[in-house]
């Protein structure tokens, strides 16, 4: 089975979730990277969530990777074999959609894709596209998913890989699992583990599919909750949380 992945380049955590992968599927023909998700408003809030000198830390480590070429650009170049990585400014563009029917991909992977992908791209792959979302869909539908389940008081937030359509973390549910919130835990000491589950998760749809043992369960709209970029209060809240 062909496999494309379609991702970024964020250098804390994605990286994790790549290893796992890379190390246990044998298929993926490339990767693109794709811009848009470090807008203005995205990193404001960040900045809002982390603190003045956390955030600083974090904008280190971004420059770093950035002038070094890029963590998971490197992972994907120093696989062995290499995995080739496909430059691309529109996902949805006619020579981009070219490229993939080239390789005739069987399955896109999107992970922390900022770009909406369209009809066309969706209905190329013969298997279909994935994505990971973090939370328990229908639940917890849109951004920052881990930050309001912590808001929310919540036990637990959930991880999700389904089938992608044209709405939103909208297509039916592959696979999910639970991960357990501790007292203490805030958003950035459960990413790491998000990540490393999401890899984990990704690997076992990927082995599920081509054995034909593939069970969706319905991603049911009437039940879902959604989530947006926070308002400073909720942030305010969220930060008294771990003072």
């Amino acid at each position: 089975m062909k496999i494309f992945i379609i991702t970024v380049d964020e250098p804390l955590y994605t990286a994790a979730t790549f290893r796992i992968l890379l190390s246990s599927c044998k298929g993926i023909v490339g990767v693109s990277f794709i811009k848009g998700m470090f807008t203005k408003r995205r990193l404001l809030t960040t900045l809002r969530i982390r603190g003045l000198w956390k955030s600083l830390r974090l904008a280190c480590i971004f420059l770093s990777t950035l002038l070094t070429g890029g963590r998971v650009h490197k992972l994907f170049k120093r696989h062995e074999p290499p995995i080739p990585v496909y430059p691309v400014d529109d996902i949805n563009s006619k020579r981009f959609l070219d490229k993939l029917k080239e390789l005739d991909i069987d399955l896109i992977i999107s992970f922390n894709c900022p770009a909406v992908l369209k009809k066309e791209i969706l209905n190329l792959p013969k298997r279909g596209c994935l994505n990971v979302h973090f939370g328990m869909l229908p639940e917890y539908r849109g951004l920052f998913p881990i930050f309001y389940a912590i808001l929310n008081g919540e036990k637990e937030f959930g991880i999700t890989v389904h089938y992608m359509n044209e709405k939103l973390d909208d297509g039916s549910i592959l696979l999910q699992e639970a991960v357990k919130i501790n007292e203490n835990d805030d958003i950035f000491s459960l990413y790491p583990i998000a990540f490393k589950k999401a890899g984990e998760l990704l690997v076992k749809a990927i082995k599920l599919i081509p054995e034909g043992s593939v069970k969706t369960t319905f991603n049911d709209s009437s039940k879902m909750t959604y989530y947006s970029y926070p308002e400073s209060k909720l942030i305010s809240k969220y930060r008294r949380l771990f003072k």
